[in-house]
């Protein structure tokens, strides 16, 4: 991980969660999709509560993400090791905190929703949340 991005307790949290996802789904690498889905597998993230609150079937966007991690697969033999974090990964965490005081999860779903070309705001797309719906939805918390 670059040392250079400051990482606060809950983005840690998401990254162990995102790589324990990674390594279930049998994946090599810890990519947007898996961060993705970490953060709305824990409700007490405010990026989860907006999404629920929005009304978005949460089990659909799980299984939708799950689906596009499957599609992405590499398999890896040696599951016991730190997983590598993907390009996109440690650019999304170095943008999460460009708009805010520190990275947290509703930064770090914006910056999925701003970079349009990774895996997991296609997900998320799809499910018509896009960058400013979510910010209204955040400023509702």
């Amino acid at each position: 991980m670059n040392p250079d991005i400051l990482i606060n307790a809950e983005l840690q949290t998401i990254i162990q969660a995102a790589t324990t996802v990674s390594k279930q789904a049998g994946l090599n690498y810890v990519g947007t999709e898996s961060l993705l889905f970490a953060i709305i597998n824990n409700p007490d993230l405010i990026a989860c509560k907006a999404l629920v609150n929005d009304g978005i079937n949460m089990d659909a966007l799980k299984a939708a993400i799950y689906e596009r991690m499957v599609l992405n697969l590499r398999k890896t033999e040696d599951l016991t090791n730190a997983l590598p974090l993907t390009p996109a990964v440690e650019g999304l965490l170095a943008l999460s905190s460009f708009d805010r005081n520190e990275a947290d999860s509703v930064g770090l779903v914006s910056a999925i929703l701003k970079a349009e070309n990774t895996a997991a705001a296609r997900v998320l797309y799809s499910f018509k949340i896009t960058y400013p719906s979510f910010y209204q939805l955040t400023l509702k918390l």
